[in-house]
């Protein structure tokens, strides 16, 4: 009876002991540097699929969707509502093919690239600093000059289960990668920084490429051409072609004379005109008028670097009587862009 109890004793001990090994072998798999990365590996490593190699990418130059790769149906890395608005965020919304949902992404220096979305011609960039949680926005550059300064990223492929997958990183941050927020394949989900430990890229970083066009600025309509001023943003901007040509802080109605919403035309364009009111006479180097006695005009009286510090609540406490003011140089370049019968959309 004794020589079974120590048979099954001796059993019970080698089962144990390779059991240990076992599972010491299977956390020496799944650690790499430190114990983060340990961590995230084995809590979504499930296979070695699941552990590719990333590799630096070599995209040729042209329009794509980026698709997040999380489970659901498909969504698209878009700007909010489909903005042509510098400064407005990156989110992600079901794909519908728009113009604001197909980036042109073209090769730049040192392995990089950089990403136009071709609604607005605004590049991605980063609002701010790169740290964790640091917003993706959209970034209005009016010359080849200024786009030379374009945020640039290091985008890279896997394959997991059979799928190519790519990551994006800036290049000034490349420790930081795109993520979608929360991990959630939903509407209007936040493309944000999130900092992931070396060689692990997590799942809601992990998106799809879809090679798209877009037609040619000149081959588009004329209903590509046309003003566009947002009241919440105190905002303009003027497309011709489909191709930004300007954006630029505006100064709208004051509370209690607001400046009329909804689509004109331009009808008149003046120049050296002087608007005359019960309390005022206001001389203007260029008006383009779109409404009677309402007009896109120069505003000289105004401090327009005062008005940049505040903001799009300057109108509160210093707007005009109705006119959509701008600076000068703006007036001047909006003038000569624009010829009568042009449309002006004003949004709340």
């Amino acid at each position: 009876m004794l020589s079974i109890i120590k048979r099954v004793s001796c059993l019970l001990l080698t089962f144990s002991l390779g059991v240990i090994v076992g599972c010491c072998a299977l956390v020496a798999l799944s650690t790499t540097t430190g114990p983060r990365a340990a961590f995230i590996r084995q809590a979504w490593a499930a296979t070695a699929a699941e552990q590719p190699t990333w590799a630096a990418s070599h995209i040729k130059d042209g329009y794509y969707c980026l698709l997040s790769a999380l489970k659901g149906k498909a969504q698209a890395l878009t700007t909010k509502d489909g903005s042509y608005y510098a400064g407005d965020k990156v989110e992600l919304h079901k794909r519908k093919g728009s113009g604001a949902q197909k980036w042109y992404i073209a090769k730049a220096t040192g392995g990089c690239y950089t990403l136009k979305n071709a609604r607005s011609d605004d590049y991605l960039s980063l609002r701010g600093k790169a740290k964790a949680g640091t917003r993706i926005e959209q970034v209005y550059l009016s010359s080849a000059a200024k786009a030379k300064s374009a945020q640039r990223f290091f985008i890279k492929s896997a394959q997991i289960s059979g799928q190519t997958v790519y990551s994006l990183q800036p290049k000034t941050a490349n420790a930081y990668q795109l993520a979608v927020n929360g991990n959630k394949n939903k509407e209007g989900a936040d493309i944000k920084l999130t900092k992931a430990a070396p060689g692990q890229i997590e799942l809601g970083c992990r998106f799809l490429l879809k090679k798209t066009s877009w037609k040619n600025s000149a081959t588009r309509k004329g209903s590509d051409t046309f003003v566009q001023v947002d009241l919440s943003r105190q905002r303009l901007v003027m497309f011709k072609g489909g191709v930004k040509k300007l954006e630029c802080d505006v100064i709208g109605g004051r509370p209690g004379k607001p400046t009329p919403r909804g689509t004109f035309r331009v009808f008149a364009k003046k120049h050296n005109y002087t608007m005359y009111g019960a309390t005022y006479a206001a001389f203007t180097h260029y008006a383009m008028e779109f409404k009677t006695s309402y007009y896109l005009h120069d505003a000289t009286w105004r401090n327009w670097k005062t008005r940049a510090k505040v903001g799009p609540s300057y109108y509160k406490k210093h707007g005009s009587h109705g006119c959509v003011n701008m600076s000068l140089s703006s007036a001047k370049k909006l003038n000569g862009l624009i010829k009568k019968g042009i449309l002006v959309k004003i949004t709340k």
